[in-house]
């Protein structure tokens, strides 16, 4: 019987750690809450803004503008797309720019 210990012991860890795995939740599944904060927690959930947004070989098409008062960058980012139906009809979002990925802009005098 003392020999039996140890090995349900390992049998009951291992089947318990089995079960957490298949408990664990994909990023997307959302808790229920306003639109915008789970159209937020979708958009963000997987993303790292350190990380490129499309593969190495694959350009990104900036745009570069200049106004007075302020620069404007714009560039398609396809991570962050999703139905408008699904969050309240929200077609746009204001983030920081800490939280995404920006090109890098190098001005030189000339």
């Amino acid at each position: 019987m003392k020999n039996l210990f140890p090995a349900l012991l390992v049998i009951v860890n291992i089947l318990l750690n089995k079960q957490a795995a298949c408990i664990k939740l994909r990023c997307k599944d959302i808790v229920d809450n306003s639109a915008l904060s789970r159209l937020k927690e979708y958009l963000f959930c997987d993303y790292n803004p350190k990380d490129r947004v499309l593969a190495k070989n694959n350009a990104i098409v900036v745009n570069f503008g200049l106004n007075l008062h302020q620069f404007q960058v714009v560039w398609t980012e396809p991570h962050f797309t999703w139905d408008k139906s699904q969050f309240d009809s929200i077609t746009s979002l204001r983030v920081k720019s800490y939280q995404i990925w920006v090109p890098d802009i190098v001005m030189h005098s000339t």
